[in-house]
């Protein structure tokens, strides 16, 4: 001990532990950050794309015409599609660090919640072998996100 009192201890004080969300809140979260944020940035960027076709002077039939027919191996779509992709391993990797304790549990709860809306809300237009295909890569993209959380948490120093 010095005797200086004017000097702060050497030592810094504990850190609050980390509380765990319950299963059922990582859950509905991870699956409302995922279908909402997907939904959202889909409509932006389809207003997006509207704007840029409008200001290039199409009609409105044509417009419309060009917006119901986007191709899904076009550019447009697979941006759009590897944005969603993206925001589908986040929301693997959020329910995973916010309920370690039941980790696998909690992701292949929401990985069913997440296939059964991904098939319920598809694409009629592009076939059931394409939405179920584009359902199995939103689900590997969950368990992504699901491992990446793991390692994470593994890697990273606990705190006592």
């Amino acid at each position: 001990m010095t005797d200086d009192l004017f000097r702060p201890p050497e030592s810094s004080p504990p850190s609050p532990p980390q509380v765990e969300m319950a299963s059922w809140k990582a859950i509905t979260l991870a699956l409302l950050l995922d279908i909402i944020a997907t939904i959202a940035i889909s409509v932006i960027a389809g207003v997006a794309y509207a704007v840029v076709l409008a200001s290039q002077g199409m009609s409105e039939d044509q417009l419309a015409h060009a917006l119901s027919n986007i191709s899904p191996t076009g550019l447009f779509s697979l941006t759009i599609g590897g944005i969603g992709l993206m925001i589908s391993v986040y929301a693997g990797y959020f329910c995973t660090l916010k309920n370690k304790t039941d980790a696998r549990k909690n992701n292949a709860i929401l990985m069913v919640l997440l296939g059964i809306f991904c098939l319920y809300a598809g694409d009629e237009n592009q076939g059931i072998g394409v939405n179920i295909g584009l359902t199995l890569l939103s689900l590997l993209a969950v368990y992504i996100g699901h491992i990446l959380a793991l390692r994470k948490a593994a890697t990273s120093p606990t705190q006592d």
